[in-house]
């Protein structure tokens, strides 16, 4: 047998016009997928995701790992985030009293959620869901609170410090800008409704980072496997939407010093619902301020106003158990559980 014959009729057999109009149009394809519909391609795509541990995207991560949180990070699109958490896929059994966790990052990495999950009480099982999420916004909250609501909660806890009621980041308000117009719209949020939150975004726009996580591991893991170098492309695709989207890490702008308007809209949006207000400690060099001591003082005045309950926390902790201005140690986790399980638990059980 003529192997080099052999091998030879094979390469001729090749052709290379086809092998590229195909990658094209699988290129084109998977992408026009991902854009119309992002949600579903998720799902379908989503076994690729820990395959990103091979390539160098510190942009973005996806923590498979995480099952009562968030696993998504830098991800700011409301659905996706709940797409991939626990609460949608668990039907709520009969017998569970149900209670959302809400708020920025000490929320989404605390230790409350374990200590209050799975507690017997009234003939019920408590069952904790952590919706906390990267970055204090008072807007962003309501709107992961507005589709918690879907998920039949029985208990809303709600963590809040001055900077939730002051930052208000764009990137999350352009991911979900129907949701914020119509927030701002239905409440009247002290925050404008224009058009640096409803702008068209690009083809392949960074506002969706799940979307773009699943894109680039498609395009270059799987469309491409053949290219001996994929952390150069990918780099330079994350750089170049790193730059279109540089507009992305401003923030955007409140009448006045301090979104209240959002704390009155939290007892509206839960209705009958019991919602647990929190005001978050924060160390000697926050709350010695004279813009926190107005925040403080106007937040009490609104309490009295309000149908919420309210736990005032704000210098529970002492300044050695702060890692920094916000996030406590373990020592201080362990006060601030001490502080707020006895109110979820008269709550939801008739008890302290």
């Amino acid at each position: 047998m003529d192997v080099s014959s052999n091998s030879g009729n094979l390469y001729r057999g090749v052709k290379p016009f086809r092998v590229i109009l195909k990658a094209l149009i699988l290129f084109v394809g998977f992408n026009l997928l991902l854009t119309l519909f992002p949600n579903p391609s998720y799902f379908v795509f989503r076994q690729l995701l820990p395959k990103l541990n091979k390539f160098p995207i510190y942009a973005v991560y996806y923590d498979s790992q995480a099952k009562h949180r968030f696993g998504a990070r830098n991800v700011f699109d409301v659905n996706v985030l709940f797409n991939t958490h626990l609460i949608s896929y668990e039907k709520k059994p009969a017998n569970q009293y149900r209670i959302i966790l809400i708020g920025d990052s000490t929320v989404r990495d605390g230790t409350l959620y374990p200590m209050v999950d799975q507690q017997e009480c009234r003939g019920k099982t408590l069952h904790a869901y952590d919706l906390g999420y990267y970055g204090a916004s008072a807007t962003k909250d309501l709107m992961i609170l507005q589709e918690a609501m879907k998920y039949s909660p029985d208990l809303i806890v709600w963590s809040v410090t001055s900077r939730t009621l002051s930052n208000e980041p764009k990137d999350f308000a352009l991911a979900n800008s129907d949701d914020l117009t119509e927030l701002i719209n239905a409440y009247g949020l002290s925050i404008p409704a224009n058009q640096s939150i409803t702008g068209s975004r690009s083809f392949f726009s960074g506002a969706d980072r799940i979307r773009l996580q699943t894109r680039l591991v498609l395009n270059y893991a799987v469309l491409f496997p053949a290219i001996r170098s994929p952390q150069r492309i990918i780099q330079t695709a994350i750089n170049d939407i790193k730059a279109n989207n540089a507009a992305d890490q401003e923030t955007l702008p409140a009448s006045g010093a301090y979104l209240f308007s959002a704390l009155t809209a939290a007892p509206r949006i839960t209705g009958g619902i019991p919602l647990l207000l929190i005001n978050q400690p924060r160390p000697s060099v926050v709350v010695t301020q004279t813009d926190y001591l107005q925040y403080r003082q106007e937040l009490m005045s609104l309490n009295g106003e309000q149908h919420w309950i309210f736990l005032d926390l704000w210098n529970l902790i002492p300044d050695k158990d702060f890692i920094d201005k916000i996030h406590r140690n373990a020592d201080g986790e362990v006060l601030y559980n001490k502080a707020v399980l006895p109110s979820i638990l008269e709550i939801a059980c008739g008890r302290k």
